[in-house]
């Protein structure tokens, strides 16, 4: 009931409060009632929502009065009432992958009806800068993108590169890489049903020269893994030229040297066909891993740009409430606003980024590292309404 009617909830001693008293449910009489409410409010929490909704009425702190202000601000308690939140929207419900694939056409037809030369639309030149977009979409690729390479053939040394960014499908992800295909005027866009039955649209790339030539030079703000596989793209196609003009003769170092960068990239993402030491006996390389394949690529040190953590929020950044339940305080609960940035990998290079991005934000970097080997950046209460919602606020046309 609380985020159903956006009331403003108050703990009581002997129950919950909502409308400053004017419905009262204490533990011992209404206990079911309380947990149907309860029950409603979680399942608002788990039905998604666009950021931009969620940010659309948020009143400024400062024009409060100091009495609310003491109440928001308080980190173990956050509750919203009508006047700072009016309630969470819902999506409206999911479409299938054919009527996905008939409103994208529909929106690729205005799109390029709409463009300029350029291939941006007129009416938004100010979102279409060049330099943000590009920051942006990169912190989108840094959360959801993937650049890769496999042997097609078990017994071959020729290699296929790949590129692909997507998202669950909806208007305003199509826009996106409609605008992204315009801008680096290669690739295709799909839309195929995800694992769970889901539309999903990908920003696809299979050309080698063109992988090469656009998309390693436009990817060149990221971090960890993901910079690290694009570095490697260059001396993977050289070595396999270098080596399928050979002839007969193999070098079986430069075969191995292949091999071992080839395998390494994108090393979480889906099981190749063939295993490294089965191709390495192939061609009776090494199982030795060249050290210095880790040098091809030098790790960013630059701070990440606001433009870029927006992308990445929108890939790996949740923003949302949950129950606070101190068992000293039992049996009164709490709703606290929460936001964080998670990765699924807590190794060196995502603790880097993700201490970077608390650096460029002007926030304590409030790392944790899950035991489901997860690494997130955690922050709620105060820190959240003053400081975070704020900055989503000032890029909230970049958010959906």
């Amino acid at each position: 009931m609380i985020f159903l009617t956006g009331g403003l909830a108050l703990s009581t001693d002997s129950g919950l409060g909502i409308y400053n008293g004017l419905f009262h449910s204490t533990v011992t009489i209404q206990t079911t009632d309380l947990f149907i409410h309860s029950i409603g409010a979680m399942g608002l929490l788990l039905t998604g929502f666009s950021p931009s909704d969620l940010l659309l009425p948020v009143v400024p702190f400062d024009t409060m009065s100091a009495g609310v202000q003491d109440y928001l601000a308080a980190d173990s308690f956050y509750s919203y009432s009508i006047c700072a939140l009016p309630g969470l929207y819902l999506k409206k419900p999911g479409i299938n992958l054919d009527q996905a694939e008939k409103e994208f056409t529909s929106i690729e037809n205005k799109f390029k009806s709409d463009s300029s030369p350029s291939g941006h639309p007129h009416e938004e030149k100010d979102k279409t800068n060049p330099e943000n977009f590009q920051l942006f979409i990169n912190g989108l690729y840094q959360a959801e993108g993937i650049t890769g390479v496999y042997f097609p053939v078990q017994d071959s040394l020729r290699v296929v590169f790949y590129f692909s960014i997507g998202q669950n499908y909806s208007p305003a992800a199509a826009i996106l890489f409609l605008r992204l295909q315009a801008i680096l005027g290669i690739g295709n866009i799909k839309i195929v049903l995800n694992k769970s039955g889901i539309p999903h649209i990908r920003y696809v790339v299979y050309n080698t020269k063109e992988v090469l030539d656009k998309i390693v030079p436009y990817f060149s703000f990221l971090y960890g893994q993901k910079r690290s596989d694009l570095a490697k793209l260059h001396r993977i196609f050289d070595l396999s030229k270098a080596l399928s003009g050979k002839g007969g003769t193999l070098d079986v170092a430069l075969a191995s040297e292949l091999i071992h960068l080839v395998y390494s990239t994108n090393p979480k993402g889906q099981e190749r066909k063939i295993a490294l030491t089965e191709k390495l006996s192939i061609f009776n390389c090494s199982r030795e891993d060249p050290a210095f394949r880790d040098e091809i690529a030098v790790e960013n040190v630059d701070l990440p740009s606001k433009f870029f953590i927006i992308g990445l929020f929108l890939g790996d950044g949740s923003i949302g409430f949950v129950f606070d339940e101190p068992k000293s305080r039992a049996p009164k609960f709490y709703i606290k606003i929460v936001f964080n940035f998670a990765s699924q990998s807590a190794n060196d290079a995502n603790i880097y980024l993700l201490t970077l991005i608390a650096k460029s934000m002007g926030l304590a970097p409030n790392i944790c590292i899950k035991k489901v080997s997860m690494v997130t950046l955690d922050y709620s209460g105060e820190t959240v309404f003053k400081e975070i919602l704020p900055f989503l606020e000032e890029h909230r046309e970049w958010l959906y």
